[in-house]
């Protein structure tokens, strides 16, 4: 963790600690003691008149109690409390670009790298559909683990490129139709180590739609944003 992002941690909790402490430890105040004889019990004979006098006395001379009784919170510490809080708050609140970058430093890449990670993995998943009747229902799982696992989490890894590039609205919507896509992609594993084969063609097929529509929101952000970098579309009259 970064060391002014620690910092402002401990600021933080400091801070908001100490001032619970305070107002916890202030909240029930000191009670006055109790007047020389106080406790002395009076003769029996005397208890009804000392209660009539009680009774005159709060009917006639008792004051009115103070309404406004002043606070028990030590406010120059519990000030200094939050003070110490409100640090910690900006600390963390300055901090986070440099922790990210911190944190993506080993994953390093471009959009073109991005593009092509996409496409490939549009690819594998067309080439098994066209492929499907050749191809052992159980061994899905392990293709998957062998030729798109890596594909897909550098995908992942990259993602955060496109927001400077394309804004968080196009990045959205493109993570949307991937995350799909790759939710699919795990149901198939699991169909196919279960060897449901309509399951895993059925996957299949929605997997390369939500590729498919990717690509398009990628295309979509290139050219409202007018980077050069565009998902190439695999069509028949490439391949020949």
């Amino acid at each position: 963790m970064n060391n002014m992002r620690l910092l402002g941690h401990i600021l933080l909790w400091i801070g908001f600690l100490t001032g619970a402490f305070i107002a916890v430890r202030q909240a029930d105040p000191p009670k006055e003691p109790a007047a020389e004889g106080a406790e002395a019990t009076p003769a029996e004979g005397e208890s009804e008149a000392i209660e009539d006098d009680a009774e005159i006395s709060v009917n006639t001379d008792a004051e009115p109690a103070d309404e406004e009784a002043p606070s028990p919170i030590h406010w120059p510490a519990y000030i200094i409390s939050l003070s110490v809080a409100g640090a910690g708050v900006v600390l963390l609140r300055l901090t986070p670009k440099s922790i990210d970058a911190d944190q993506n430093h080993t994953a390093t890449g471009t959009l073109e790298d991005l593009a092509t990670l996409l496409d490939r993995v549009q690819t594998k998943i067309d080439d098994w559909i066209a492929q499907f009747d050749d191809i052992f229902v159980y061994d899905f799982h392990g293709k998957i683990d062998a030729e798109l696992s890596n594909d897909l989490g550098n995908f992942a890894d990259l993602r955060e490129l496109m927001i400077p590039a394309f804004g968080l609205d196009h990045y959205a919507r493109i993570m949307t139709e991937f995350a799909l896509a790759e939710r699919t992609i795990n149901r198939i594993w699991c169909a196919s180590a279960d060897g449901y084969i309509d399951e895993v063609r059925e996957c299949l097929q929605r997997a390369s739609d939500h590729l498919k529509d990717a690509k398009l929101r990628w295309n979509d952000a290139i050219n409202e944003k007018g980077v050069e970098t565009v998902v190439v579309e695999k069509t028949d009259a490439a391949e020949e």
